[in-house]
């Protein structure tokens, strides 16, 4: 209860100007955070197109294998 009282007279102290400047600079680390999740995200769509190409050329690469294991027979 304290800490609360003490936080809350400390918020009144402040001036505007203050906790406008707070507030934008957790606005700007939020926007930095949240152009980074879209990096990170756009980046995990690639890995995972590149996925699903390995996984077809992996299928064409075994029909290959199999199609030629049969004329050799």
């Amino acid at each position: 209860m304290f800490f609360r009282a003490r936080h809350k007279t400390r918020q009144s102290d402040r001036d505007p100007g203050e906790t406008n400047q707070i507030l934008n600079s957790i606005n700007t680390k939020l926007n930095d955070i949240d152009i980074r999740l879209f990096t990170i995200n756009n980046h995990l769509n690639n890995l995972d197109a590149v996925k699903h190409e390995l996984e077809a050329n992996f299928q064409s690469l075994s029909m290959i294998n199999e199609a030629q294991k049969q004329e050799d027979n």
